[in-house]
């Protein structure tokens, strides 16, 4: 499945791909839609959105920037904050 890259994760096509692998037991994650910083947005701003009906469990942010308050909205959430090493 090909995707184009800036396409809308809301258009009919890609909601019906993130569905179905959800519904075949996939996991599914947050990774935000525009890919900003979070370290630099309000509390307001630190929003997901629901395609399966469910919160994604976990939250990888961009560029690996997290701090307090992306930590604190993704806990109330639900979410854990996953990043990634090099080892």
């Amino acid at each position: 499945m090909e995707t184009t890259v800036g396409g809308c994760i809301y258009d009919a096509d890609n909601v019906k791909r993130v569905k179905y692998a959800f519904d075949k037991g996939h996991q599914v994650a947050s990774h935000t839609w525009s890919h900003k910083d979070l370290t630099t947005l309000t509390w307001d701003q630190i929003a997901l959105r629901r395609i399966t009906g469910a919160t994604p469990a976990f939250m990888r942010p961009p560029y690996g920037k997290y701090n307090d308050l992306v930590r604190e909205a993704s806990g109330i959430r639900g979410q854990r904050v996953v990043t990634w090493d090099y080892e």
